[in-house]
């Protein structure tokens, strides 16, 4: 570092860059920080809500840099390395005048709580070794496969995604991929795959990819004991999604569809019209935001945001 440091202040750095060394290494290791979030949604309000940024202010910048721009669930990018990070933080705190010490000592602390609880993760459930390694990939299990593939077959297929930065705006056919830490709190999305199928004057409409519930749409049908309006035979046989927590008064009205056409995706077409297609999937239950909300998510870092 080419700045002038005080013993101190060279003592505490040393074992911060390490841990920045180990994070180039092994970027993984910053899936589990843990940020202070600049915004929230007020649900109530329908309105986008300042926070405090606290006692460690400049400590909350470096945690989002490494965070890959999220503000509190990091989405760390191998792209960008912890290191070059870490001493422009530095730099920037000498120049500042700020004291150095207290503040990569919390650096420090934040880093290693961090790297333990990814270690007790993986050492708890084999599957958060997929589930953290996915927040730095651009490789995710193809959401889109027939339903009919075995479990050994989706492994193997793979969809290339351009991994968005938290700030981008959001648009319909994105995937979003749900962080790993944050769903497991909440489950509805946990380990889940969502689709943006639909933006309107209601907000944006999201359906879950990834959770069929074992049953047809005409078992569906029959068990309600309801009929969706222009529903041609061949599509009875189609299997039925979970897309969401978000349900209407009946089930009919809780469903939704799409299908590709033209690569493009179509949703709640005209079923009437609709030739046969494998594409055709159908969901029951939806998620809605709006887009002010979406926003804060995604800068958040509650989603993992990919382009096909």
């Amino acid at each position: 570092m080419s700045m002038s440091l005080r013993a101190a202040e060279r003592a505490i750095c040393r074992p911060l860059l390490r841990l920045a060394k180990l994070a180039d290494k092994n970027p993984a290791r910053l899936a589990t920080l843990l940020g202070q979030p600049a915004r929230l949604y007020n649900n109530k309000s329908g309105k986008k809500q300042k926070v405090d940024s606290g006692e460690w202010a400049f400590v909350g910048k470096a945690i989002c840099d490494l965070s890959g721009g999220a503000t509190e669930y990091a989405i760390p990018s191998s792209e960008r390395r912890a290191g070059k990070v870490i001493r422009d933080h530095l730099e920037y705190l000498h120049h500042l005048g700020i004291p150095i010490v207290p503040e990569a000592s919390e650096l420090i602390r934040r880093l290693q709580s961090a790297a333990t609880l990814a270690i007790h993760l993986r050492a708890a459930e084999p599957d958060w070794s997929e589930c953290l390694d996915s927040v730095i990939s651009s490789s995710f299990v193809a959401p889109m496969d027939d339903l009919a593939m075995t479990s050994s077959q989706l492994q193997e297929e793979r969809l290339d995604l351009e991994q968005l930065p938290p700030g981008a705006e959001a648009r319909v056919g994105d995937l979003l991929i749900s962080h790993p830490l944050w769903s497991v709190l909440q489950a509805p999305f946990d380990s889940s795959v969502l689709l943006l199928a639909a933006d309107n004057l209601t907000g944006l409409t999201g359906l879950k990819l990834n959770q069929p519930e074992g049953q047809t749409l005409e078992e569906l049908l029959s068990a309600s004991d309801q009929e969706l309006p222009k529903v041609q035979g061949w599509m009875r046989t189609k299997s039925v999604s979970l897309g969401g927590p978000l349900m209407s008064h009946s089930e009919v009205e809780s469903l939704y569809w799409i299908h590709s056409k033209n690569m493009d995706i179509s949703f709640c077409g005209d079923l009437e019209v609709m030739q046969p297609s494998e594409s055709l999937r159908f969901f029951r239950g939806c998620a809605k935001w709006s887009s002010d909300q979406l926003s804060v998510d995604l800068e958040r870092g509650l989603w993992i945001h990919a382009r096909p």
